[in-house]
């Protein structure tokens, strides 16, 4: 597959991503809220959004060739 034609997929995913980073993001705030400020679930929670951001700039960076050539 041409590396063009990956772009939308890239961009799905990146998508997905930032959806799931919001929706961790929510759910921590939520937690907060009611005054649940740290168990080992909140952990994992604040662990998997660092493991999105990192898959995040690491499809943004494979995007940006993409963007410079058809742009």
């Amino acid at each position: 597959m041409s590396r063009a034609m990956q772009f939308p997929v890239w961009w799905a995913y990146a998508l997905f991503l930032r959806w799931c980073i919001w929706e961790a993001r929510s759910h921590l705030a939520a937690c907060a809220k009611d005054g649940l400020t740290d168990s080992l679930s909140l952990r994992e929670f604040n662990a998997q959004i660092d493991r999105d951001l990192v898959r995040l700039a690491d499809v943004q960076r494979r995007m940006q060739p993409i963007r410079r050539r058809t742009a």
